[in-house]
């Protein structure tokens, strides 16, 4: 299931630099039957039954990038075209391979910039470390406490540090204090982060509901992760996928 809780805790893991956003936004693939695209009102319909009610959305036009050597028939079927990316379309039209580099590329630059930040600090634990002990007593350990400890921690400290001095564009995001935050410190972030790219924050079928993260298991990014490449490997060349952002 999908995890749109906009619990403030879950939202705001650390203090946030002044004028962060205060949203939170999850990236939602929705995978739909052959020919979906062929009809806006139909496409539609399908993504308004397969998402959230009551949640504000907007497609992601440049989450995907297509094939380059589409017809004007081919390319009328991808979902809002801009440029050199899209929303989505038929599986077999868009070029995974290419979004998988650009993201890989990303992630280095990404990954160099967080090791710079926090030289000389220790690991730190993840938010989710300090919000289960939090949501197991909150009474005894409420949230002031758990934010106050976990943003004590001099990695943490460091981080937080670095977005208070950068541009919004270079800030680190929310994810990298949790899961970020582990794939950083165990040298994985390249595929973390291209798994993001690729699979967004779930990933909603017609026949097997939302795949989604665990939020309570260190390693349920990388299962995600391997479960929505496998659905998408599996599905039909024509299925169509698209990519919408959902504003919490």
């Amino acid at each position: 299931m999908l995890d749109t809780s906009t619990n403030a805790g879950d939202r705001h893991p650390c203090r946030r630099p002044p004028g962060a956003p205060t949203h939170r936004q999850l990236t939602v693939l929705v995978l739909l039957p052959p020919g979906a695209s062929h009809n806006p009102r139909t496409l539609t319909d399908r993504l308004t039954a397969a998402l959230p009610s009551g949640v504000p959305t907007r497609l992601c036009h440049n989450h995907f990038r297509p094939q380059h050597d589409l017809s004007t028939a081919e390319r009328r079927l991808l979902v809002q075209p801009a440029g050199p990316s899209c929303a989505g379309g038929p599986i077999g039209l868009l070029d995974l391979e290419s979004t998988h580099a650009a993201a890989s590329a990303l992630a280095q630059v990404l990954h160099h910039r967080w090791r710079i930040a926090v030289a000389g600090t220790p690991p730190a634990l993840p938010w989710r470390h300090y919000l289960r002990r939090h949501r197991a007593d909150p009474h005894s350990y409420p949230m002031h406490q758990a934010t106050d400890e976990f943003a004590a921690q001099p990695r943490i400290t460091a981080m937080i540090d670095y977005s208070r001095g950068a541009e919004a564009a270079t800030e680190f995001r929310l994810d990298e204090y949790d899961a970020g935050l582990i794939a950083h410190q165990n040298s994985v972030f390249g595929d973390y982060l291209c798994g993001i790219a690729l699979f967004g924050d779930g990933l909603a079928t017609g026949d097997a509901g939302v795949l989604s993260p665990d939020p309570g298991d260190e390693g349920g990014r990388a299962a995600f992760h391997t479960a929505a490449h496998a659905r998408l490997h599996a599905a039909d060349p024509g299925s169509v996928i698209v990519a919408a952002h959902l504003y919490l």
